[in-house]
């Protein structure tokens, strides 16, 4: 987090890059259902909602932590501003968890820009194993394992 970096993001209904032109606030929420589990999956629904039942963890229970925002789509949240409310709200709010689990799952729905931006976040010093998934619609399941950190 300490590299000073900008990501533009294309905006297709202007077909332009953009990066912090004037915007509407965006509000962020979460959601955490607490199972009293050692593993955590973390689901961020920015540009469509991850469904519960889309989530196949190899572990027999979880607790969720869900980052939303109302009516999520593909061009919901573009512009610097809003990218870093949600990463400031996501880094703040998540280091309270840290400590408890021994894992956590990322699922992520949402721009590019963003998901470096939280990825910024994690830091493996400080943080548990993290496993990254791949959401592909047209698979079974849904999400597959990628990265872990």
């Amino acid at each position: 987090d300490s590299n000073n970096v900008k990501i533009y993001q294309y905006y297709h209904r202007l077909s332009d890059w953009v990066y912090n032109e004037e915007q509407p606030d965006i509000n962020i929420k979460m959601n955490y259902e607490n199972n009293n589990s050692k593993s955590c999956a973390i689901l961020i629904s920015i540009s469509a909602d991850i469904k519960s039942e889309e989530i196949i963890i190899d572990k027999p229970d979880y607790d969720v932590l869900k980052y939303y925002i109302d009516d999520p789509a593909r061009n919901s949240v573009i512009y610097y501003s809003q990218i870093q409310k949600i990463k400031n709200y996501f880094s703040e709010s998540i280091e309270r968890y840290l400590k408890k689990y021994e894992d956590f799952h990322l699922f992520y729905a949402g721009p590019a820009g963003l998901a470096v931006e939280i990825g910024r976040c994690i830091q493996r010093n400080m943080w548990p194993h993290v496993t990254i998934y791949y959401y592909q619609n047209n698979m079974i399941p849904k999400n597959s394992p990628v990265i872990e950190i």
